[in-house]
C-alpha cells in the first residue's frame, strides 16, 4: 500500500528565486475544488560542490519537456501527496510516467559527495 495519493491539478503560477548560493520554488497550484496550494522547495548549491541549483532546474524541465518555465502555467499536472501529512512530494507529467521529485535529487546530490569523499567532483 502507498503512503501517498495522486491529485490532478491545474498550475496557475511558478516562481524562481535565486540569490547566490540557494535557489527557492514555488509552483502554484489549483485543484479545481476550490482548494489552492504551493509546491516549494529550496535546493542549496555547493552540496557536492557542483550547480545543484541547475540540476534542480534542469530536472524540473525536463520532467515537463519545457523548454520554457513559463510554458508549465496554465497545464495540468499531478501531484504526489503524503496521505498523513499532506506534504507535496513530487510533481509529475499529466501522461507521461515522469516526476520531479527534489528528494531524490537531493540524495543523488548528496550520494556523489559521499562517494568522493566530500572532496570537490568533478
Amino acid at each position: 500500500m502507498t503512503d501517498y495519493v495522486i491529485k490532478n491539478a491545474k498550475c496557475t503560477n511558478i516562481d524562481i528565486m535565486y540569490d547566490r548560493e540557494w535557489l527557492s520554488l514555488s509552483v502554484d497550484l489549483d485543484f479545481g475544488d476550490d482548494s489552492f496550494t504551493s509546491f516549494g522547495h529550496t535546493c542549496i548549491n555547493g552540496l557536492n560542490h557542483t550547480n545543484f541549483c541547475a540540476d534542480y532546474l534542469i530536472d524540473l524541465m525536463r520532467t515537463f519537456n519545457l523548454c520554457f518555465m513559463k510554458d508549465l502555467i496554465g497545464e495540468v499536472v499531478r501531484v504526489k501527496v503524503c496521505k498523513t501529512t499532506n506534504k507535496k512530494l513530487a510533481l509529475g507529467h499529466a501522461i507521461k510516467d515522469s516526476w520531479f521529485e527534489p528528494q531524490k535529487i537531493y540524495e543523488r546530490g548528496r550520494n556523489k559527495h559521499v562517494k568522493n569523499g566530500g572532496k570537490l567532483s568533478d
